[in-house]
């Protein structure tokens, strides 16, 4: 077997600040556009996080059928697309038949109005419901399964809140800090070489933070 890298020479250190000039520019590109994403969307969503993480409301229809497992993409391109006519942020999914049920159930998550009272939010993703997503959802099965019975509202509707954002920013950035300390505990003991542990220690954990 051809082995390519044993007993090859690259000089790659001396060549490192054009590595860092290529590292600078690439992270000034994402910034950029970050700040165009906040302009397009909102300082609040300059991510863009999903309606798991801002809350909203969550529908679900059971299909009359099994939707073609080639065209899944396509309908909810479809949902979304009709849905975003109506000025409606959503996120749609397609969940297979499982056990004995013979549908498939299609799940519909949209955003609602920030300023609504706790009172009135139900209320607001039923009226949403029923006047923009089952039209939307039945448009678009009847047109890939014509023979299914129109859905005349939702299986389930369920209120999706936006505090699973806090506990999972949490837990990530908890996971980061201690898998950076042990990551630099294992290598400051593993190869800690002619007594320069801490230096490799520093650059994995840099290396690691700016990817």
């Amino acid at each position: 077997m051809v082995d390519l890298f044993r007993y090859q020479h690259w000089d790659l250190v001396s060549k490192r600040w054009l590595y860092y000039v290529i590292s600078v520019a690439l992270l000034l590109i994402v910034i950029v556009a970050a700040i165009h994403n906040a302009q397009k969307y909102g300082a609040a969503d300059i991510l863009k996080r999903g309606i798991d993480f801002k809350g909203g409301g969550s529908v679900s229809y059971r299909v009359d059928g099994r939707l073609p497992e080639g065209q899944l993409a396509e309908i909810i391109g479809q949902i979304r697309g009709k849905l975003d006519e109506q000025k409606i942020e959503s996120e749609v999914q397609i969940s297979p038949a499982t056990g004995e049920s013979t549908g498939d159930v299609i799940i519909v998550k949209t955003t609602l109005p920030d300023d609504l009272p706790d009172s009135e939010v139900d209320a607001a993703l039923q009226q949403e419901a029923k006047e923009y997503i089952t039209p939307a959802v039945n448009a678009v099965v009847q047109g890939v399964l014509p023979d299914a019975a129109a859905i005349e509202k939702p299986e389930a509707t369920e209120i999706v809140t936006g505090t699973v954002s806090q506990e999972l920013l949490g837990k990530g950035v908890l996971a980061v800090i201690l898998g950076s300390v042990m990551i630099l505990l294992w290598i400051w003991f593993r190869y800690n070489i002619a007594g320069f542990g801490l230096r490799y220690v520093i650059a994995g954990v840099v290396a690691l933070v700016h990817d």
